[in-house]
């Protein structure tokens, strides 16, 4: 498949102003998770098939650099997100299948580095999101098929804290933002 990277138009008018850099990269990159490490800019590619997993450096033209980080794990990870506590930054991996999540510090270069977490919440979350309210943060967790909703705190030290709410909403709920 080929996967074209390119920058909006300056007018803001949601048109691609230009073709930046075109790849031919192997099928099966269903994760795709854009991040920042202090200025700078990477984007981690993720393989729920076979667990490859891929970090490239985002160039300030919007290109991708090498890769920096390549390396394989388990299959079945369907979630990933990124997330920091003060000045530390982690990244959750998360199967549905399962239930299993993994968490891993954040390198200042991007790359990823050692487990921090490792254990098991709810399977079946279809969805897994990251938000902040003041200085707490938590973890938006949903299924689409079931409509069920869970927030989690996220605690202090980086690791999944208690459910704070849970609500049952209608199917279908596939994005969230």
């Amino acid at each position: 498949p080929k996967d074209i990277f390119g920058r909006l138009d300056k007018d803001g008018n949601g048109k691609i102003e230009k073709t930046v850099r075109q790849h031919d990269w192997s099928a099966g990159w269903n994760i795709a998770i854009p991040y920042s490490v202090g200025p700078a800019n990477y984007l981690l590619l993720l393989k729920t098939s076979d667990g490859n997993l891929h970090i490239h450096p985002v160039n300030a033209d919007g290109s991708l650099g090498g890769i920096i980080d390549d390396r394989a794990s388990t299959s079945g990870w369907t979630g990933a997100v990124k997330y920091n506590i003060l000045v530390f930054n982690f990244f959750l991996f998360y199967k549905q299948g399962s239930g299993r999540v993994s968490i891993r510090n954040v390198n200042a270069n991007g790359t990823l580095g050692s487990e921090h977490a490792d254990g098991t919440i709810e399977e079946g979350w279809t969805t897994v999101r990251h938000f902040s309210v003041g200085v707490d943060n938590f973890l938006f967790f949903s299924n689409a098929d079931t409509g069920a909703v869970r927030v989690r705190r996220i605690n202090i030290d980086g690791k999944i804290g208690e459910s704070v709410d849970a609500q049952d909403w209608n199917p279908g709920w596939t994005i969230v933002e």
